[in-house]
């Protein structure tokens, strides 16, 4: 109870745990009939608390066959609670939302958590999405935007990366990180090649611990989202044995590698024998045929 002894009530600080309620006042006039008096009519005050923070971001799902994507727009304890719309390039798609509540981490404020769940399309590339937070009249509507958009450009880095290309080499038994590069929102998904084969990978990241001779060859990676599809050039990967526990199908390839460099160096040094003894046999002919003459 607000007791003033007064016809006025001053509340000097406002605290909306304690005085976001309703007020009245009794009027009574205790020399004509003591304990009794009137009510007046009730009044709600409420006590505005702009929201702590206000959030858009990206809900992560697997990619929908037909292009609908999840988005989170929250108002986070205000009071009264927030009514959240959606706008994409000034078209109000809030029809394809719903919002919930729930108490703030203050008393007697609220959490609005909206979730939007819209079909985009290939055209709506670089169009602006927007989340309006709107509390109350007399507070000022908190806009977030985020612009759609997909890189035409995909690339793969390396952490083991020690040439001035891109490809790599690595030592066999080392860790290799491959990651791929591609710049969008919502960020795109991704799939990994080797040797033109998919292979299971988290996300954006590659990661073999142990890297065995079969890991050599071509590495790619693809980006999709619902804006575009984009693929990365191929990236070499060279796998070098350890001399000192170099595996058996390591030293197997060094040895068919060697094998094979013998042979073409044999097949090498047999041709150019067989050159100069055809050159010699033809300058012996064009002598024997001098003489003759």
């Amino acid at each position: 109870m607000y007791d003033t002894g007064n016809f006025s009530l001053l509340i000097s600080t406002l605290r909306v745990e304690r005085d976001d309620a309703e007020f009245y006042c009794v009027w009574q006039q205790a020399e004509v009939a003591p304990g009794s008096g009137h009510l007046s009519n009730k009044g709600h005050l409420t006590v505005l608390v702009p929201p702590q923070s206000v959030i858009m971001s990206v809900i992560d799902s697997p990619s929908s066959l037909d292009g609908t994507l999840q988005f989170s727009c929250v108002s986070d304890s205000s009071n009264p609670a927030a009514s959240i719309t959606w706008w994409l390039n000034g078209e109000d798609i809030t029809a394809d939302s719903s919002q919930t509540e729930e108490a703030g981490s203050r008393n007697k404020t609220f959490t609005t958590r909206n979730i939007l769940s819209h079909r985009f399309l290939t055209e709506d590339i670089d169009k602006e999405l927007r989340c309006h937070i709107l509390n109350h009249q007399s507070l000022p509507e908190e806009v977030l935007t985020e612009v759609l958009y997909m890189s035409d450009t995909v690339t793969i880095v390396s952490s083991n990366n020690n040439s001035s290309d891109d490809d790599v080499i690595i030592i066999e038994a080392e860790k290799l990180i491959l990651r791929c590069n591609a710049d969008g929102y919502p960020e795109p998904s991704y799939t990994w090649f080797h040797d033109d084969q998919g292979i299971q990978a988290a996300g954006d990241e590659l990661v073999i611990e142990l890297v065995k001779f079969k890991h050599r060859g071509l590495y790619a990676c693809k980006a999709t989202s619902v804006f575009g599809e984009y693929m990365s050039s191929n990236n070499t990967c060279q796998v070098e044995c350890d001399r000192v526990s170099a595996s058996k199908e390591c030293h197997n390839d060094v040895i068919v590698g060697l094998t094979i460099g013998g042979l073409c160096l044999i097949i090498v040094i047999l041709l150019m024998v067989v050159v100069v003894s055809l050159y010699l046999k033809k300058r012996s002919t064009i002598n024997t045929v001098l003489i003759l003459c």
